[in-house]
C-alpha cells in the first residue's frame, strides 16, 4: 500500500473558518507545527466567501482558488457551516471541505451529507486526528488530480497492459486504470481503480499470479464472485463486473470510502447509543438481504463492516468464505471457518453454518461495538469455545449505563445464546426489536 507523502502536501494553502478565535488559533498553530505554513483564519462566512473570491449573493462561480483545503465550523455568526459548505461546493467542487462541530456526527449526519462535505470532525478534537485528517484529505485531492492527469495527458495506452507481471499504478486492465494498491492478502491484491468510460472510482480484487496455479483458490474466488453478483442492496458492497488479466481472475466492486467498525471504535472510543442503533440497523438490513438470497456470510465481524462517516451508512463486505446451500462445499465438513471471537459455539465443532450462526456473529459484533470489547476473550480457541458455551458476557448496561436494557436482552440473551434454538429465528425479528429500541431512544430525547 502506498504511504501518505506528507512532504508533497505540507506546502498547501488552507483556510479555516471559525468565529472562536481560540479554536482558530489552535487550528493554525497545530497545522503550522505539522509543516503547513500557509494557514489563513477568518471568523465569518462572509469573510470566507471574500477570501475565496465567491460572490456573496451568488451560488454559481466556477473559478479557481488559491486554497487547497477548507475547514469550516458548523456554527458561524452569519451563515451556518452547512449552507456555506453547499455554496463553496457549488462554486469550487474540487476543493475538499471538512466540517467541525460540537455535535456528534450521528446527530447531524444528514445535513453533513446534503451539503457535500468531504469529512467531519467533532469538537473537542484531538490535534493528531486533525493533522491526520487534513493530510488525508489533501492526499486524496492530489490523487484525484493525478487521476485526471492520466486522462488529460493520454497516459493510458495500449502498450501498458502486459508490461508487468503484477499490475502497477497507471496500468490499464480492460476498461479500468489502476490508481492505487489498497490491500494485499495471501491470495489476492486489491486496487483502487477508475472506469475509463465514466470516470467512476471502483475497487478491483485480483488473484495473484501464484494463486492462479491452485485450483481450489481459483474455485473459491469464482464462488465469491457468484455470491456477490446475486446481491444488490445499499447495505452490502456492490458487485460490478469480473474478468481475467494474464489468466488471473479479477472482481470489480464498489469502492468503499470509509473505515471498518474496528477502526471506528479505535478512533472514536465509545460511540453514542444513536450511532450504535443506526449501525446495528444497517448491518442487520444487509445481513437480512443476503439471507433472503440463501447466502450465509460466515465471517460477520467489525472488520468486515465498512462505515462511511459522512453518509453514516454501513456496508457488509468480504464474501470470501460465504456459502450458498445449493453449491458443493469447497471447504471440508468439520473445518472451522470464521473468526473465533465472533464465532457461534456450534461453528467451533465444525457444524455447517446457517442463518443462526450468522445471527450469533452479528450479536458478538454489536456487543463489541457497544462496549469496545468482544463478548469473550481467551488465549486459545479451546478456552474461547468454553466461554462461548458456558459463560455470559457482562451486561451492556453495566458497561454503558446510559443505554437501554433492551440491548442486553436482544444481544446477550437472544443473539449470543449458546443454544441456536433460543436465538432470533431471522434478521427480520432482530430488526423489529431494534425498531423498539429506536422508539425508546426517541421518547427519551423528546
Amino acid at each position: 500500500m502506498n504511504t501518505l507523502n506528507i512532504k508533497k502536501v505540507s506546502n498547501r494553502r488552507i483556510l479555516a473558518v471559525d468565529d472562536d478565535s481560540i479554536v482558530g488559533n489552535l487550528i493554525q498553530k497545530v497545522l503550522n507545527r505539522e509543516g503547513f505554513d500557509n494557514v489563513d483564519i477568518v471568523v465569518s462566512a462572509e469573510k470566507a466567501l471574500v477570501a475565496l473570491d465567491i460572490p456573496i449573493n451568488s451560488n454559481f462561480h466556477q473559478k479557481e482558488t488559491s486554497y487547497d483545503l477548507i475547514i469550516l465550523d458548523v456554527i458561524l455568526p452569519d451563515i451556518n457551516g452547512f449552507d456555506l459548505c453547499s455554496r463553496i461546493k457549488s462554486s469550487l467542487p474540487h476543493i475538499p471541505v471538512m466540517l467541525i462541530s460540537g455535535y456528534d456526527i450521528s446527530e447531524i449526519q444528514s445535513k453533513v451529507l446534503q451539503c457535500g462535505a468531504d469529512d467531519f470532525m467533532s469538537k473537542p478534537f484531538n490535534t493528531c486526528e486533525l493533522t491526520t485528517r487534513v493530510n488525508l484529505l489533501l492526499y486524496k485531492a492530489q490523487k484525484t488530480v493525478n487521476a485526471e492527469t492520466v486522462f488529460d495527458e493520454s497516459i493510458i495506452r495500449e502498450g501498458l497492459p502486459g508490461e508487468h507481471e503484477i499490475p502497477y499504478i497507471g496500468d490499464r486492465i480492460d476498461n479500468y486504470v489502476i490508481l492505487d494498491s489498497i490491500g494485499l492478502g495471501k491470495t489476492s491484491i486489491i486496487y483502487k481503480i477508475i472506469d475509463v468510460e465514466n470516470h467512476e472510482i471502483l475497487a478491483m480484487k485480483m488473484l495473484t499470479a501464484h494463486s492462479k496455479e491452485f485450483g481450489e483458490i481459483v474455485e473459491r474466488f469464482n464462488y465469491e464472485i457468484n455470491i456477490m453478483s446475486k446481491i444488490n442492496h445499499p447495505n452490502v458492497i456492490q458487485y460490478y463486473a469480473h474478468g481475467t488479466h494474464k489468466h488471473c481472475t479479477y472482481l470489480v466492486m464498489e469502492y468503499l470510502d470509509g473505515v471498518n467498525l474496528e477502526e471506528l471504535i479505535i478512533a472514536k472510543g465509545r460511540i453514542s447509543e444513536l450511532l450504535l442503533l443506526n449501525i446495528s440497523l444497517d448491518l442487520a438490513n444487509g445481513i437480512c438481504e443476503i439471507h433472503k438470497n440463501a447466502i450465509i456470510h460466515r465471517d460477520i465481524k467489525l472488520k468486515n463492516s465498512i462505515y462511511n462517516p459522512v453518509s453514516g451508512q454501513v456496508k457488509l463486505c468480504d464474501f470470501g468464505i460465504a456459502q450458498l446451500p445449493d453449491t458443493k462445499h469447497i471447504t471440508q465438513d468439520g473445518t472451522i471457518i470464521g473468526t473465533p471471537i465472533y464465532m457461534a459455539p456450534e461453528s467451533f465443532r465444525g457444524s455447517k453454518a446457517n442463518t443462526l450462526s450468522d445471527i450469533y456473529s452479528y450479536g458478538a459484533t454489536i456487543y463489541h461495538l457497544a462496549t469496545n470489547t468482544p463478548p469473550y476473550v481467551a488465549e486459545s480457541n479451546s478456552d474461547l469455545y468454553l466461554q462461548h458455551m458456558s459463560s455470559t458476557p457482562i451486561s451492556i448496561e453495566a458497561i454503558r449505563p446510559e443505554f437501554s436494557k433492551r440491548w442486553s436482552d436482544l444481544i446477550i440473551n437472544k443473539c449470543l445464546s449458546s443454544d441456536p434454538d433460543q436465538r432470533p429465528h431471522s434478521m427480520k425479528e432482530i430488526i423489529k426489536r431494534l425498531q423498539k429500541i429506536k422508539k425508546e431512544i426517541s421518547l427519551r430525547h423528546e
